[in-house]
């Protein structure tokens, strides 16, 4: 099974405030970066919309596409393995997630991968939480707070984003590609 992968990548200077923390953290404590992740399918076809806030006073949105995903659960997944993989890349020890998908969330702090299906990101997100970081926290975001998020993915799955791009604060929103 091959997968393909192309970015999108939009940094946006932003003020921001910390939510409550949770797994690990107290809430005077501040995590090093944290995301709001989405994906959009139709078909097999994924997009993936990352935000990402708290690492050096900036906002990052993402773009991200993966083909070949069938199922809206594995694609939500795959957004979250991609959000760490970032992570990774930035040397963060303490990390929170935010998605709108509450079966994923819900399950992976439980390590419940087995219990649904058995899909192998499970696998793969929970062996970068126990190796890599000191502090993983996965939260459920209603969908009416992660728009920013669903309207990257779904925006990249309509475009077919297919080549990267930087754009420094625009106000309204907007992206050129």
């Amino acid at each position: 099974m091959e997968s393909e992968f192309h970015i999108f990548f939009v940094a946006v200077p932003l003020s921001v405030a910390y939510g409550s923390s949770t797994f690990g953290l107290s809430d005077t404590e501040v995590w090093d970066l944290w995301l709001r992740v989405d994906a959009s399918i139709l078909d097999e076809d994924v997009r993936i919309g990352l935000v990402q806030y708290g690492f050096v006073d900036d906002v990052a949105v993402m773009n991200q596409s993966q083909y070949v995903v069938g199922s809206v659960l594995k694609a939500e997944l795959v957004a979250i393995h991609k959000a760490l993989a970032l992570d990774f890349e930035k040397n963060c020890s303490s990390i929170l997630i935010k998605s709108d998908s509450a079966v994923a969330v819900k399950a992976l702090p439980q390590e419940s991968y087995l219990l649904l299906g058995g899909l192998i990101l499970f696998l793969k997100i929970a062996c970068l939480c126990q190796l890599i970081y000191s502090c993983v926290s996965f939260k459920f975001l209603p969908h009416a707070e992660n728009l920013v998020a669903d309207k990257l993915a779904y925006l990249a799955r309509v475009y077919r984003v297919c080549r990267r791009s930087v754009v420094r604060e625009a106000i309204p929103f907007v992206i050129a590609i």
